[in-house]
């Protein structure tokens, strides 16, 4: 806005920068082919991914039951909040689940119960790459890892 008033005008703008708006093409200004893999070569990028995915999985993190509108703890703290994965400690269960959401923006996370009591005993990150989701004619989600196939519930909504 100032610009116009002051007569200004740029002989770069935000599309020559950035591309016409062609956001579907992984080719950058440079030719260079940017994917997965080879965006997590830049140690830039790593190191923002590292720093986010550190700093959150250090985060505490608790459990509460909503009572009248009011969040109270809920006690006794179920085990999975403490130790969501039983071969690996809790900071780097959450830490793979940032990489997970900030490098494919997905997050897969395999939920292990007592056949009894339906109570979560484990839970594991998923390797997003290698999930393949899908959808079938009843609206059930799937998730496929290799021969794995789980099923997820939706709402009716189909949130």
């Amino acid at each position: 806005m100032l610009r116009n008033l002051a007569g200004e005008n740029r002989a770069i703008n935000y599309q020559a920068i950035w591309g016409a708006g062609d956001f579907t093409s992984l080719e950058t200004q440079s030719s260079a082919f940017v994917d997965f893999a080879s965006s997590v070569q830049i140690n830039s990028v790593w190191a923002c991914v590292s720093l986010i995915s550190d700093t959150i999985s250090t985060l505490p993190v608790d459990t509460f039951i909503r009572r009248d509108g009011i969040a109270y703890p809920y006690r006794p703290k179920p085990v999975w909040v403490a130790k969501p994965d039983a071969m690996i400690n809790a900071s780097s269960f959450w830490q793979q689940c940032m990489i997970s959401l900030l490098l494919d923006g997905n997050a897969f996370i395999r939920i292990f119960r007592d056949p009894k009591t339906q109570d979560i005993l484990s839970m594991m990150v998923l390797n997003p790459l290698k999930v393949n989701v899908t959808r079938n004619n009843a609206g059930l989600v799937l998730a496929g890892v290799g021969v794995l196939l789980f099923g997820l519930a939706l709402d009716k909504g189909g949130k």
